[in-house]
């Protein structure tokens, strides 16, 4: 009886430990640049990526991000990323961490704040829509 209840509490622990999903079903749908400037994104609770709206160009510069999902909510959520670019002249990629947070504006647009890690203020702001 032992043994059935460790391996019960096991799998369900396993399992809640990574089928993590967003509370607000519109997080996993495709983010399609508003702002000008952005690029597509694709959320997952684990990772960001962009990518340009060109589908010719969209192979080469792709970004894929690491994060931690610091919050789900159903208005929004936060990251705590990686983020890494790489420009085509560039020898190595410039890394830096981030906060990310994106929430549904009053609009209906979904807004993306980015921010520096133990501060305040955001450098970046950018608007998505799930509409193509």
């Amino acid at each position: 009886m032992k043994k059935l209840f460790f391996f019960l509490t096991f799998f369900f622990l396993i399992d809640n430990c990574f089928a993590e999903e967003f509370v607000n079903p519109v997080f996993n749908k495709t983010l399609y640049a508003y702002s000008r400037g952005s690029w597509n994104t694709l959320l997952t609770p684990n990772s960001i990526t962009e990518y340009p709206s060109d589908s010719s160009v969209s192979d080469i510069y792709t970004q894929k991000h690491s994060c931690k999902l610091l919050e789900n909510e159903f208005d929004h959520i936060k990251y705590d990323c990686l983020l890494c670019y790489q420009a085509f002249f560039e020898k190595e990629k410039n890394c830096s961490e981030k906060i990310i947070f994106f929430r549904i504006a009053d609009n209906g647009l979904i807004e993306k704040q980015s921010f520096k890690p133990h501060s305040l203020e955001y450098y970046n702001l950018q608007y998505y829509t799930t509409n193509p």
